[in-house]
């Protein structure tokens, strides 16, 4: 019985080889996206209460205005680390 240690690395070298071909002839692939319209719809930017309430807000911050209600902030938190 004759045992070949080099046959697995010819076949290696010919597949190398054969990838180093095809890349030369221009047959590469290229990765590409598409975007729906449902996205593109998403990404526009919208005015929206959120936005205006934000602006208020960091308005009232900067004024040195804005009122923490402790109680509220309280209750809130009590409500998310006890009902779950």
């Amino acid at each position: 019985m004759k045992i070949n240690p080099y046959g697995s690395i010819h076949s290696y070298y010919q597949s190398s080889a054969q990838n180093v071909q095809s890349k030369a002839s221009g047959h590469e692939k290229k990765d590409s996206v598409e975007i729906s319209s449902k996205a593109l719809e998403m990404q526009e930017p919208v005015p929206t209460e959120r936005e205006k309430r934000i602006q208020e807000l960091q308005q009232k911050i900067d004024n040195g205005t804005y009122e923490i209600d402790e109680r509220a902030v309280a209750k809130k938190l009590y409500e998310f680390w006890n009902d779950r």
